[in-house]
């Protein structure tokens, strides 16, 4: 096979597989997470219960990777947010509740009752204080949670009134979302814990002894893999429209004129998509074609 191997590499035949995914946490250490995430809800509710008198549930709901640029993004823009650090590496993590149930859970402490999701507003001082209360107990409860030898170190930083804008993280960075249902009495509403993915995953792995797979060397892997997965290539001569009537009376030695020129290159297609321009060449008794360009997106 004659071609650019640097070029087939850029060209976007493989666009179905996104190597810039994060990758799923190994299987170890999801164990611990879940377990820690378990934890965490059964201690919370139990701190949350002594402040609020109307019964609320918290309950686990999923841990999955994403990037910061994605989750940032996604924010709402009345979301409420609480810095905190991990363990003592300071490893910075965000802890996000939405507009309305930031509120229901200030409200829901100064036993005010509703008959539906109170609207999302600006937290006076007096209120953010309240919040900033619960938000300290789920980082005590963070704390106390951790299955390792010892307590995990956990401090609580400051609450941010726009998690979005907070900076807490590199950009583009991979983080691990740990997601949390909680039960009020107008329904279901989640929170989100955000932590840095490598920093949480080496951090367990020192605690708990776990050997995990560099990022980059399953990324190589699936590159290399990929690049052995065979693709036809189509080259498209030309095309002719034809009445049924001509197309039935065609017989051996008649010439059909085709829409392509001589003078310009023909189309190559992978997938059933045009991916460059090209020459037909003529390779000892074989013929093939050269690249002239690439098709333009």
């Amino acid at each position: 096979m004659f071609r650019n191997k640097d070029s087939l590499a850029l060209n976007g035949m493989f666009e179905r597989l996104d190597f810039q995914t994060p990758r799923q946490t190994d299987e170890s250490s999801s164990r611990i997470l879940r377990r820690w995430q378990a934890d965490i809800c059964t201690v919370v509710q139990e701190r949350w219960e002594t402040l609020i008198p109307e019964q609320l549930k918290l309950s686990p709901v999923s841990i999955f990777p994403a990037t910061e640029r994605k989750l940032m993004q996604e924010l709402p823009g009345d979301s409420m947010g609480a810095h905190l650090e991990i363990g003592t590496e300071q490893i910075p993590s965000l802890l996000t509740t939405s507009g309305r149930l930031s509120r229901t859970l200030v409200e829901s402490v100064l036993n005010i009752q509703g008959e539906d999701w109170p609207e999302s507003s600006k937290l006076s001082a007096g209120e953010l204080s309240i919040l900033e209360i619960l938000y300290e107990n789920f980082n005590d409860s963070v704390r106390e949670s951790w299955s390792g030898t010892e307590m995990i170190p956990c401090r609580f930083v400051s609450i941010h009134s726009k998690p979005g804008r907070s900076r807490l993280f590199s950009t583009g960075i991979d983080l691990l979302v740990i997601k949390f249902r909680v039960e009020t009495q107008y329904g279901e509403e989640e929170l989100s814990w955000l932590i840095p993915k490598q920093q949480i995953e080496e951090l367990i792995a020192k605690e708990f002894d776990i050997h995990i797979k560099p990022a980059h060397d399953s990324l190589k892997q699936m590159t290399e893999l990929t690049e052995k997965i065979p693709a036809e290539v189509i080259v498209k001569l030309g095309s002719a429209e034809l009445k049924m009537s001509e197309a039935a009376g065609l017989a051996a030695g008649d010439v059909l004129l085709l829409d392509q020129s001589i003078r310009k290159p023909l189309t190559a297609f992978v997938a059933n998509q045009p991916k460059w321009k090209v020459n037909p060449v003529t390779v000892g008794t074989r013929i093939g074609f050269q690249v002239v360009s690439l098709v333009e997106e």
